[in-house]
This record gives structure tokens, C-alpha cells and sequence, in this order.
């Protein structure tokens, strides 16, 4: 009984951390033509607050910090194309977007920017550090197919890659 009830906990334990742990993953892209390779750190993907209309109704996202530039940009990653609207467009075909962010309860504008047809949202320099003390990040977005937002739990997230 006493080896029953020792491998439970060991297996709760186990299971307790690995569901912890893949909140957040830490990887490696290696570029084998440059020769080059960065790291990251994402969480999993989150579905919206509510599901968006055909085509978009499998919309995912996932935030993205990268190693190198850790507090210098956060990267929204969509698993398709988002289709923003309400952006300015400027002539490199990158849309500027004044978005809806919600730290920890409290409610900021910020701006991002993203290109046209790309699945990346991109938050530079000067909002980092705020977003990366909460706890809880969410950021709503103005799709063609609706209003959305997706929340993302920093509490278990990374403070540091790992090298």
C-alpha cells in the first residue's frame, strides 16, 4: 500500500509539472543557410475569448519573447493571418496599430505594428518591461471578422532563457 500511494504522489508530482511546464517553451530557430540560430521563449497557444467566424474560426495565438533582445520585444503569434483592421498603412506595407492591453486588471493603449500578411503582431521597446512584471497579460484585437481578446498567463513564464 505504502509503494501504491508513493508512486500516486510521485505521478501527480510529475504530472503537476509537466502540465506547468508547457504553459511555456523554451527552443532554438537555426537558419542553416545564414548559419545563424536565436532562441525563444512562448507560451501556448490561447484560443480568443470567443470563437471568430469562417475563415478564422481556428484563430490561435501565442506570445513570443526572444533571447537576444529579451526586454525589447514581445511578438504576438497568430496562427494565421490575423486580418487586422483599423491600422495605418505605410508605404513598407507595415499596418500601425494603436491596440487595447490589460495588465494585471489595470486597462493601457499601447502600439504594435505588423506587416501585411503576416502572422506576427510585434510590441517594440518601451511597453516590455510593464507587460513582463504582470501576471496576467491580455490584448484584444480588432479582427475583420470581429473583436477579440487572448489572455496569457505570465505567472509560470520564464525570467530567463535558458543557455
Amino acid at each position: 500500500m505504502k509503494k501504491i500511494i508513493i508512486l500516486l504522489v510521485t505521478f501527480f508530482t510529475l504530472f503537476n509539472h509537466n502540465a506547468f511546464s508547457l504553459d511555456w517553451e523554451q527552443d532554438t530557430i537555426k537558419d542553416e543557410f545564414k548559419g545563424s540560430s536565436f532562441d525563444y521563449i512562448a507560451s501556448k497557444f490561447v484560443k480568443p475569448n470567443a470563437s471568430l467566424k469562417f475563415p478564422y474560426m481556428f484563430m490561435k495565438a501565442r506570445m513570443v519573447r526572444l533571447c537576444e533582445n529579451l526586454n525589447d520585444i514581445i511578438i504576438i503569434d497568430f496562427k494565421m493571418n490575423p486580418n487586422l483592421i483599423n491600422g495605418k498603412l505605410d508605404t513598407d506595407l507595415i499596418s500601425h496599430h494603436t491596440i487595447d492591453i490589460k495588465l494585471d486588471g489595470k486597462f493601457y493603449k499601447y502600439n504594435g505594428e505588423i506587416e501585411t500578411d503576416s502572422p506576427l503582431f510585434i510590441i517594440k521597446k518601451g511597453y516590455i518591461d510593464r507587460i513582463l512584471n504582470s501576471k496576467e497579460f491580455v490584448i484584444q484585437f480588432q479582427h475583420h471578422a470581429g473583436t477579440r481578446h487572448y489572455t496569457f498567463d505570465l505567472s509560470s513564464m520564464p525570467k530567463e532563457c535558458k543557455k
